[in-house]
């Protein structure tokens, strides 16, 4: 541009911008001095550089002559450039990440307080009780639980009061320094112990995946979602900087960014694949590189004594009797000549669309039974038999004149044996419309406590040809009209998963 810079005009004073922070505070900022300066159009364009450095200076210097026509043109092109370093809105819930530290003193709870000021129209009632879920248990904490406070000033009035006890009695203790943790060694050791059971220390890396934006914004995005190990002590190094804080370990001496701890806890959750939304790489290696972790970790197997097998019983195995059973036996050790006529079915990465990857989920669908869909249907390719549950097979009206003698027994469905209710053959569809396909399903009627409504093993995914993926979280069979495609649900298998582990 041809315009010049008033001689009376200064570069503003603010912090460079190296497209790793919030690019909306730095554009705000910008703005605000322009405003005091009373700069023009041209000067904003020409004075918005100085305040770049590193990718996003390369970023400006990459624009081609007269591609920027104003500077809003330019505001425009930056916010679109950098959008991913925005800061994530935060709501009410994100206060109960923030917990009083072991040694902390009330008024150093400054983070709380900065927990706040980050939400938008935050309730006085989710600020108490953020408030009363951060505190560790003492005097404090212990009034407030015997009183709740009425309001933010009742809350400040008493915290101050509290705040005014703890220092007067922190100053009659003989060996008391300020800024030193006022427990004694031996409750704090004990402290420690308590949090720290059941947490994994972080191991040491040698190299570490790249990520999008800086180590100071992951965490502070992850620490009220991902349960991370606590911090390694750490001595405070004398004649540290009081500018450096890490916000990991909750002290001075070294900056977030550079906190060798946070980093190898970062990297074993990208390599878990719980922070593929921060990589640069969505790596190819990641896989491999897990691989390498496991063998490297995991021990040499040991011989075992008892083996865990699978759901057997059921329709499935040659029938019910020990004669077709045994034919069953001996067909596979007879040498043919005959391939099965199987058409090709694969798994794309379409199909994960959707899907949390490095998932342990399992496969559960929808299908329709005695013409209501029956949700809560699990894809187990453990079991041999196609299993209906008690309760509903009442919910769906059924009567249990309807079934027939089971001669059988089940295992493998919890510690004990089961004796089936007997069985029933209903008309079973998967999916809806032209690629429906429907048959009908012996179900083993049980009446044990379960989250799933029903079973399918494979006695009937092999009737119908079904390959499932676990990965991608769906099974595929074929049709006359082509290969159909059903899809699980992840939220729920996750839901019932964990209900599952409730009823044991």
């Amino acid at each position: 541009m041809k315009a010049k810079v008033p001689r009376n005009f200064k570069s503003p004073d603010m912090d460079l911008y190296d497209g790793t922070t919030d690019l909306k505070h730095h554009l705000s900022n910008f703005k605000s001095w322009m405003y005091l300066a009373d700069a023009s159009d041209a000067t904003r364009c020409k004075a918005f550089p100085t305040t770049l450095t590193k990718a996003a200076m390369k970023w400006f210097d990459s624009l081609p002559l007269r591609l920027v026509t104003s500077f809003d043109d330019l505001s425009r092109k930056f916010l679109m450039r950098f959008s991913i370093q925005k800061d994530k809105v935060k709501h009410a819930p994100s206060l109960f990440g923030v917990k009083q530290e072991v040694g902390e003193p009330l008024r150093s709870m400054e983070r709380f307080n900065k927990a706040c000021l980050e939400i938008q129209d935050l309730p006085t009632e989710a600020v108490i009780m953020g408030l009363v879920n951060g505190l560790r248990e003492g005097s404090f904490s212990q009034s407030i639980s015997k009183r709740h406070p009425t309001s933010l000033n009742d809350v400040q009035e008493r915290a101050e009061k509290y705040i005014n006890m703890e220092e007067n009695a922190r100053l009659r203790e003989p060996n008391w320094r300020p800024g030193h943790s006022h427990l004694s060694k031996e409750k704090e050791r004990e402290s420690k112990k308590k949090e720290e059971i059941g947490m994994e220390k972080p191991r040491r890396y040698h190299s570490y995946t790249p990520l999008k934006v800086s180590l100071v914004d992951v965490y502070s995005e992850i620490c009220h979602t991902e349960r991370l190990p606590p911090p390694r002590p750490i001595k405070n190094k004398k004649g540290g900087s009081r500018s450096d804080y890490c916000e990991y370990h909750k002290m001075y001496g070294h900056p977030t960014n550079d906190c060798y701890d946070l980093k190898n806890v970062i990297e074993k959750l990208a390599r878990e694949g719980r922070l593929d939304r921060y990589l640069i790489e969505r790596s190819n290696n990641h896989e491999k590189r897990k691989r390498e972790d496991s063998d490297r970790r995991d021990p040499p197997l040991q011989t075992l004594k008892r083996h865990v097998h699978m759901i057997s019983g059921g329709f499935g195995g040659g029938g019910l009797t020990k004669s077709s059973r045994k034919r069953h036996l001996k067909q596979v050790y007879q040498v043919g000549n005959k391939t099965p006529n199987l058409p090709t079915i694969s798994f794309t990465k379409e199909d994960g669309q959707g899907i949390m990857p490095g998932h342990d989920d399992p496969v559960v669908i929808t299908m329709i039974l005695v013409n209501a869909n029956l949700h809560r249907t699990l894809v187990d390719q453990g079991s041999l038999a196609d299993i209906l549950f008690k309760p509903v097979f009442d919910k769906l009206g059924l009567d249990e004149r309807e079934l027939k003698a089971y001669p059988d027994t089940l295992y493998g469905l919890g510690d004990m044996p089961i004796k089936p209710l007997g069985y029933i053959p209903l008309h079973t569809t998967f999916e809806k419309g032209e690629n429906s396909k429907t048959l009908s399903i012996d179900f083993i009627v049980i009446d044990v406590g379960s989250t799933y409504n029903a079973l399918i093993g494979r006695t009937t995914l092999n009737r119908i040809g079904a390959v499932v993926s676990t990965p991608h979280l769906c099974m595929k069979f074929p049709t006359p009209k082509g290969i159909v495609t059903v899809r699980g649900d992840q939220k729920l298998a996750r839901k019932f998963y964990n209900e599952s582990l409730n009823l044991r």
